[in-house]
């Protein structure tokens, strides 16, 4: 995807890119986990940028950058995108747009404790939406791993090389090339030695997998100070994690059955789905918004036409301002016309 207007990009200054798929669609399977490495990691090394923290989810990615400029941003951009776009194409066996819209460049203030605080919301994608208890369980791409293991991801890449020889027969051979994904420690914990910033790290994402919801937990005084002493025992370099599968959670969530579950790739990572993937599930949900949307449109008219008597708008709804709207008893959810204001012939 191009980048058609140039962006401000202060060098050296954090900004955290979001890009999502067309329609939301989850075209980023466990399949594709080496290949979007790899187009990550080349297009860094092509630019002149700075990873601090990833994490690619089934429709979306999110990642914490630094550029020193505009140019080297969105050329960064277009290579990741479209090695992309050509990966998830030739795995689904599909032609056309990958990406929804330009990815969104948002910048992160320079105190400590805002980019700590961007780091962890990364870290906690996946863990925070039950999907994983851990963030190293994640079967994506997601900088967990490295903090985990301590070994970068990556990949190889098939390509096509054409012998231009003999033009009448044209000689296919494949070349392997590896490419793999370099993180960075913030800038202000950047005098730390690797060991402590990879230790610190851990620590951080084991309090995501308590309390991912909680913004502030995990983010001591150390991480903003890098003085100060540790209050937990370093924490040593694990063994990869194994992704878990979800819990069965309703609507949200739903287990896929022992019997349907794609089999588990040669290193040993699982499939990673999302949100609704079940097919059933996905089908319900859109007869429910369905519903509420003829619901509320066909309430909303029937007010707007002066039928007062009985406007029934479905629940967690925004309704019109009014004050003879009120919550009807004998039908959870739903608003009628309140008659004991006097406010309706």
């Amino acid at each position: 995807m191009h980048d058609f207007f140039p962006r401000h990009v202060l060098p050296g200054k954090l900004y955290e890119i979001t890009a999502r798929t067309q329609d939301g669609r989850h075209w980023f399977s466990a399949e594709l986990r080496d290949c979007l490495s790899f187009s990550i990691a080349r297009a860094q090394k092509t630019c002149n940028i700075k990873i601090f923290a990833y994490a690619v989810l089934s429709n979306h990615y999110h990642m914490l950058v630094s550029a020193e400029g505009p140019q080297d941003m969105a050329r960064f951009l277009q290579i990741a995108h479209a090695s992309m776009a050509r990966a998830v194409n030739r795995h689904w066996k599909r032609k056309g747009r990958v990406w929804a819209r330009r990815a969104s460049i948002v910048r992160v203030s320079d105190e400590p404790a805002a980019q700590l605080a961007r780091l962890r919301y990364i870290l906690a994608n996946g863990s925070k939406e039950g999907l994983v208890r851990h963030p190293a369980q994640w079967g994506g791409p997601h900088v967990a791993h490295y903090f985990e293991t301590g070994v970068a991801e990556g990949g190889p890449a098939e390509r096509k090389k054409v012998n231009k020889s003999n033009q009448l027969r044209v000689c296919h051979t494949k070349v392997q090339r590896s490419h793999t994904i370099c993180v960075s420690r913030l800038p202000h914990l950047s005098g730390l030695p690797i060991k402590q910033y990879l230790s610190d790290m851990r620590h951080l994402m084991d309090c995501v997998a308590e309390r991912p919801l909680d913004r502030d937990h995990g983010i001591e005084q150390h991480l903003t100070d890098p003085r100060l002493p540790r209050t937990f025992a370093p924490v040593e370099a694990r063994a990869p994690r194994v992704m878990l599968w979800k819990r069965d959670r309703g609507l949200k969530v739903k287990a896929i059955p022992s019997a349907q579950r794609p089999p588990v790739t040669s290193d040993g990572w699982g499939p990673f789905t999302a949100l609704a993937h079940d097919a059933g599930v996905r089908d319900e949900l859109i007869e429910q918004r369905k519903a509420f949307v003829y619901e509320y449109q066909d309430a909303s008219a029937r007010f707007r036409a002066g039928v007062r008597r009985r406007p029934m708008f479905p629940a967690r709804c925004i309704l019109p301002p009014s004050a003879w709207i009120r919550p009807d008893r004998r039908r959870t959810g739903l608003f009628v016309a309140d008659t004991s204001s006097g406010c309706l012939g």
